[in-house]
């Protein structure tokens, strides 16, 4: 399966899938069907392309978002800080 993080300017794109569904704000997933597989992704290259475009030209407006986003991510996911504080 091929690699379906992509990252534009820093803004993050995701499938709709998998833990990616519950960790990114909506603006951040893309249909799942687009990246399933090669052939998928072939058929959806334009509409990949098109949201690359779309979030580059709208990458100021979103920029608190992104920011968000990663302190989301920081503190929910990439953080040992809940299982220390159960630990001590």
């Amino acid at each position: 399966m091929m690699h379906q993080l992509f990252y534009i300017l820093e803004k993050p794109m995701v499938p709709d899938r998998l833990s990616y569904s519950e960790m990114y704000e909506s603006i951040f997933l893309y249909p799942s069907e687009w990246t399933e597989n090669w052939k998928s992704y072939n058929e959806h290259k334009q509409a990949v392309c098109n949201l690359i475009v779309q979030h580059m030209k709208n990458y100021d407006m979103v920029l608190p978002l992104i920011r968000r986003q990663a302190r989301t991510l920081t503190e929910k996911f990439f953080s040992a800080d809940k299982l220390l504080q159960n630990i001590n």
